[in-house]
């Protein structure tokens, strides 16, 4: 009998531990910073090995969860899949995050994407949201005033998530139980804008239409505010397009941190080849790196990211790869 007791209190341990841990505020409990759901933690593995930073330059399939202007500069057909490993090794905790992404530009139309984002929490949470974009170039609009260039896009996405109630927390009999799942369906908007090449800034704001996801009560997904500035320094030696960011972002909610920011850095070596990068965030220190290569007119790369939290213990970390392939 006492065993089984001691079962079922490590089960809703858990459950209670993978909730708080990855979607209440942490303020509360004294955790390290975390928030409501569909917080965007950056499923691409390139930007996050920048540390988050990656509002004004992201140029690949991941651009769609970054900053839907900048999906404008895929120039490419691309699929993208990413597969993100948080905290690995952390006792009695298995969280699984995977983001796959496609991309079709519409030569002087729009360039078009659509990705999915998949949350595994241990089995007891699910968070998954799926997306369509559209992107285009506006500069001729603002050619004959300004060399410079602008970008716009949309993404409408359809956000759901899921608790897996077991045994012993049905046996809790809260009312919150007599649900186990909610939708709702939001826009996110993006900016890039090039007064330069050589300086980028992006704008994002997620969650522009309200989206309740409350099973009992309501909970409206936060608006989330992004603003980043980049500078492509060019090459320095051996090194090709060395290229820092940084990245402030505000998200209105009524708990937790409700700004963050972060700096990352990027450079390429042997003709574009190899990627290396650097970033920094209040949460974690990063590093991350790519091997690219075409074949004819076809490019595939592989992107690798290692995140150190500086607040978790007890873990080897947190690390994502993607592959993309481009033709």
């Amino acid at each position: 009998m006492e065993v089984g007791r001691i079962i079922k209190m490590k089960k809703i341990s858990r459950f209670i531990f993978t909730i708080i841990f990855f979607y209440l505020p942490t303020s509360i409990f004294h955790l390290p910073t975390c928030y409501g759901a569909f917080i965007d933690p950056g499923w691409g593995t390139r930007g996050a090995g920048k540390g988050g930073a990656f509002i004004a330059t992201a140029d690949d399939a991941s651009s769609i969860i970054w900053n839907p202007a900048n999906l404008s500069l895929v120039y490419m057909k691309e699929f993208m899949f990413s597969y993100n490993k948080p905290y690995a090794g952390l006792e009695g905790i298995n969280i699984n995050m995977g983001y796959c992404s496609v991309v079709y530009p519409v030569y002087g139309i729009a360039n078009f994407g659509f990705a999915a984002t998949l949350y595994n929490g241990d089995g007891v949470y699910r968070e998954n949201s799926f997306q369509i974009t559209a992107a285009k170039e506006l500069s001729e609009v603002i050619s004959r005033l300004n060399p410079m260039k602008l970008s716009a896009g949309l993404t409408v996405k359809y956000l759901t998530h899921k608790y897996i109630w077991d045994n012993e927390i049905l046996s809790l009999n809260d009312p919150i139980t007599e649900n186990d799942s909610a939708a709702a369906i939001s826009l996110d908007i993006g900016i890039l804008f090039l007064p330069a090449y050589e300086f980028p800034i992006g704008i994002s704001v997620k969650n522009l239409l309200p989206a309740d996801v409350g099973l009992e009560y309501e909970d409206i997904v936060p608006v989330e505010v992004n603003l980043g500035a980049a500078y492509r320094l060019g090459a320095f030696g051996v090194l090709e397009d060395v290229t820092p960011e940084v990245k402030f972002g505000y998200r209105n909610q009524e708990y937790g941190d409700l700004i963050n920011y972060a700096f990352g850095v990027e450079t390429w070596l042997n003709l574009h080849t190899i990627g290396l990068r650097f970033g920094y965030n209040k949460n974690e220190i990063a590093f991350g790196t790519s091997f690219e290569k075409y074949l004819g007119s076809v490019g595939f790369r592989i992107d690798y990211a290692a995140l150190i939290s500086m607040s978790i213990g007890n873990n080897s970390g947190s690390h994502r790869i993607s592959t993309s392939v481009k033709f």
